[in-house]
């Protein structure tokens, strides 16, 4: 049985392979901590959690920058610092 993460990494390495055309080596079972793929399963991992809990449940994120806010946004800065040269480089 495959668990939630290595699920998760599949689907994230699927959605790259069409819209990126690149991969990110998340299938390997030994990700280093701060590599490419490990750095990608984890924030969007967050960002998906962050956002569940920002848009539906109570928070005062609208009026002033909360932890759970800020933690989102790093985890979509993340994202962005992987995606945009990645993009770039597709796009030309």
């Amino acid at each position: 049985m495959k668990t939630f993460t290595q699920k998760f990494s599949m689907i994230i390495l699927a959605i790259t392979m069409v819209t990126l055309d690149t991969r990110l080596g998340c299938l390997d079972g030994d990700l280093l901590p701060g590599s490419d793929g490990q750095l990608m399963i984890d924030s969007v991992e967050q960002a998906f959690k962050l956002m569940f809990k920002l848009d539906f449940q109570p928070s005062m994120w609208k009026i002033y920058s909360t932890k759970d806010w800020k933690a989102f946004v790093e985890a979509m800065d993340n994202i962005t610092r992987y995606v945009r040269p990645v993009l770039s480089a597709r796009l030309t």
